[in-house]
């Protein structure tokens, strides 16, 4: 659903009450669900290999993608069999999918998702699976592959799996007081859920003024922050893998331009 619509929906003076009432609904079974995990009732399963979660609060895009591959490609000059292990947003397959084997094997967006298919071609030597059970891909990631760092694309809620490290993304607006949990704002949990990450990067784009004030964070979140902006750098053929071909901005100054999404 389009984000105008869903922004009309939930100023709507009748129906913004009701989304309210769902949002606390919602709350309480975030909370049952976290403390069942936090005592230990709903236990995490531990693999014996770095495991790295890189995921958001609030739904919408905070360049989760691109910094992922930023990480990605500082991992791989200390480990040489990375696996990034998906859900697989919008795929139109079922169960543990093989996205790419890192040998040249690449599924299509149908069977992988489109954000698994973009890093498997950016990063043609790290194996990619998407899988509703995470544990199930990194288990045959560890005995097909022999990974030796697993990185969990968008699963700071995926508490099934344990990890050495959670990095969550959070845009400005994200930090904002009013904000509320779905389905009458964008948060997936509350903020204070932030005390489980071990790093929070404040992203901005690139039209924003960079993120510098840490003091709305610091009420939910006191350990380690960071703070990053995206901005446009090339363009690149997006039918080669990998991507070979980029070009800079400055051809286009000057010249009409359609972007659509």
């Amino acid at each position: 659903m389009p984000s105008a619509i869903i922004t009309q929906i939930r100023s709507n003076f009748f129906l913004k009450p009701v989304l309210i009432l769902f949002g606390y609904g919602y709350a309480f079974l975030i909370w049952i669900r976290n403390t069942l995990f936090d005592r230990g009732i709903l236990r995490s399963r531990k693999f014996d290999l770095p495991v790295i979660s890189v995921g958001n609060i609030a739904a919408g895009g905070t360049g989760k993608t691109p910094f992922t591959m930023e990480l990605i490609r500082l991992l791989n000059q200390q480990y040489k069999r990375i696996a990034i292990i998906s859900r697989g947003y919008k795929r139109q397959s079922h169960g543990m999918q093989l996205v790419s084997d890192g040998q040249g094997f690449l599924a299509g967006v149908e069977t992988g998702g489109d954000e698994p298919v973009l890093m498997a071609r950016r990063f043609p030597g790290c194996m990619v699976l998407v899988a509703e059970k995470r544990s199930q891909a990194i288990e045959q990631a560890i005995r097909q592959f022999q990974a030796e760092l697993i990185i969990l694309d968008d699963a700071f809620q995926h508490r099934w799996v344990e990890r050495d490290a959670d990095i969550v993304l959070l845009a400005q607006s994200d930090l904002v007081a009013t904000e509320r949990l779905l389905p009458a704002g964008q948060l997936r949990e509350p903020l204070r859920s932030l005390k489980r990450a071990n790093l929070v990067m404040l992203i901005s784009k690139e039209s924003d003024r960079p993120v510098s004030n840490y003091a709305d964070l610091q009420r939910y979140y006191r350990g380690y922050a960071g703070s990053g902006q995206i901005q446009v750098d090339c363009l690149v053929d997006a039918t080669l893998t990998p991507f070979a071909a980029a070009d800079g901005l400055r051809h286009l100054a000057g010249r009409p331009v359609i972007a659509f999404a």
